[in-house]
This record gives C-alpha cells, structure tokens and sequence, in this order.
C-alpha cells in the first residue's frame, strides 16, 4: 500500500505525463486503462495546495494600532452615556446587553 506521499508522486507523475503526451485526456486515460474522472480529480487535487500540510514560517512582527478605548460615563438618572469615538450612545436602565454588545461592535469598526 503506498502512503500518501507515494500516492501524491505517483499521480502527479501520471498527470505530467499524460501532459506532455500531446494526446487528449480522453485517448490517453483509455490507453492506460484509467478513469478519466480520477485522472481529472487528481489533476485539480494537484493544482491547489494541499491543506494538511504546515510549511515552515519565519516568524515576523505585526504592526498593532489600538481602537481609542470606550468610555463609559456614570449615569444620571436612569440612564448610562456610552461614548466610542466620535459617537455617544445612551442606555437606559434594563437595557438588553447583547444588544448593546452588536452596537458597540459596530460603532467600534466604523469610528
């Protein structure tokens, strides 16, 4: 049984060959007794980069900028002023958190 590796090589040597046989894929997988459809599935599997495999990365920086940090106001009377960036949202008391949650988050990528 060959493993994956083998498997890969083996098909991949296939695929170069039938390449540069000049002859349509059709003729040549009949010639060589193979499925068309697996000749053209390896073909593709080939083409795109195989996702199970780590490639070795040198590490390196990135650069980091912080949003402008969200001020919360203490509240008068029965409500709370949020304020990111340039806009100020007031919330009232019992307000629902996540909803407050998706606003913040929003305001947070368009401010």
């Amino acid at each position: 049984m060959l493993s994956k590796a083998e498997r890969s090589a083996h098909w991949a040597r296939l695929v170069s060959e039938q390449g540069a046989s000049g002859v349509s894929m059709a003729s040549w997988c009949r010639n060589q007794n193979i499925a068309v459809s697996t000749l053209d599935y390896w073909k593709r599997r080939l083409k795109s980069p195989p996702s199970t495999v780590m490639t070795s990365v040198s590490p390196e920086w990135l650069s980091v900028s912080l949003a402008e940090p969200v001020s919360i106001s203490q509240p008068t009377s029965d409500y709370l002023s949020v304020r990111v960036g340039k806009v100020s949202v007031e919330v009232p008391s019992g307000f629902n958190c996540a909803l407050l949650g998706d606003i913040l988050t929003v305001l947070e990528d368009r401010c």
